[in-house]
């Protein structure tokens, strides 16, 4: 079906920054002439890194995330970067629980695999593999994907696919989904917890993990980043987690507006992502002083936002409540209430 173009859906207008991206002269049209939603393919450079990654094809419809999808595609080579960061930052989280050998990336099967994590320890054979959104999406590497589980468990392996939302486990039962661009140690709890369901760890030292809420391998995983992949990747992640905050912080804003309170519970998700988790993290941050200026001031201006848990708000919230009643009585009704006063003691 043809779509008109109008300022409504226009390239360069309803994605002026995305439309920078265009690479016109490969393309042979101008981003003024594309609507958000079209289907036809094009050429795209790296605004970030345009000297050093190739352009690539992709539809426009799947480049902008068209219409209705909150996500598009991005570079390829941006995308290989950062799930490659991810999967470090998890994996140094997780080793501060499990067993893994940094070091050790094959195993031997009916071949050599190549695999993402190895716990070998105690009568502990386990697998972890992290499969991003970008790169195991498709029919394909699904198939590739679920091959290499068989192949893997029928060598003794317990293999556990960590699937990065919107994946679905391929095993219902081992496999276990993370949020997209999820915080490391957000996704490592919810990895640990998962697999003290399976029986695989200490519940106590899953809950442990949890309890710390804060990265406890961060210079470990800084360190595996510039070695493995480069200084390149700090920045790409860094993008691409601030994409992810743009994100919790409009979902929290349209949240406000439909409940009147900012205090979501965990099973409202933003992308596989807990906003009620997301939110307690930032209270956390505000309060202990880590929390960016400009996302304070931002958080700041939604109107029942506070840095005090749903508990010590509701608290404060029948108190002001309290004094507005009090203010409400006669002054010897209030002189009565009070202690120490020829009234009813409070004990």
């Amino acid at each position: 079906m043809h779509v008109a173009i109008t300022d409504k859906n226009r390239l360069s207008t309803v994605k002026p920054d995305l439309a920078k991206g265009l690479d016109v002269k490969l393309s042979g049209v101008a981003a003024d002439q594309l609507t958000v939603g079209a289907n036809r393919s094009v050429w795209w450079r790296c605004l970030d890194f345009p000297d050093t990654h190739e352009p690539w094809p992709a539809i426009v419809n799947n480049r902008t995330g068209g219409f209705r999808k909150r996500y598009g595609t991005g570079c390829p080579a941006c995308r290989l970067v950062k799930t490659s960061a991810q999967e470090l930052r998890l994996k140094a989280e997780l080793s501060t629980v499990l067993p893994i050998n940094p070091d050790r990336g094959t195993l031997r099967t009916t071949q050599t695999e190549h695999v993402d994590m190895v716990a070998e320890a105690d009568g502990m054979r386990l697998v972890l593999e992290f499969d991003g959104s970008y790169y195991h999406a498709d029919e394909k590497s699904r198939a590739t994907d679920h091959a290499k589980s068989q192949r893997l468990r029928a060598a003794g392996w317990t293999l556990v696919r960590i699937r990065e939302d919107p994946l679905t486990p391929l095993d219902p039962t081992y496999d276990v989904v993370v949020g997209f661009v999820a915080e490391p140690e957000e996704a490592a709890a919810d990895v640990l917890d998962h697999l003290a369901r399976l029986g695989l760890i200490d519940a106590a030292a899953a809950g442990q993990y949890r309890a710390l809420g804060a990265p406890q391998a961060a210079e470990r995983a800084h360190a595996w980043i510039l070695e493995r992949i480069g200084a390149q990747a700090l920045r790409i992640e860094y993008t691409a987690h601030n994409d992810a905050w743009e994100s919790m912080f409009e979902a929290l804003t349209a949240y406000e507006a439909q409940t009147g309170h900012c205090y979501p519970t965990d099973d409202v998700t933003v992308d596989g992502r807990s906003l009620g988790r997301w939110c307690r993290k930032q209270r956390g941050r505000q309060r202990t002083g880590r929390l960016r200026p400009e996302r304070e001031k931002r958080l700041a201006a939604i109107l029942t936002w506070s840095s005090h848990t749903a508990f010590e708000a509701g608290f404060w919230s029948r108190y002001r409540a309290y004094l507005q009643r009090a203010q409400a009585t006669d002054p010897d009704e209030r002189a009565m209430n009070r202690p120490g006063s020829n009234g009813d003691s409070i004990s």
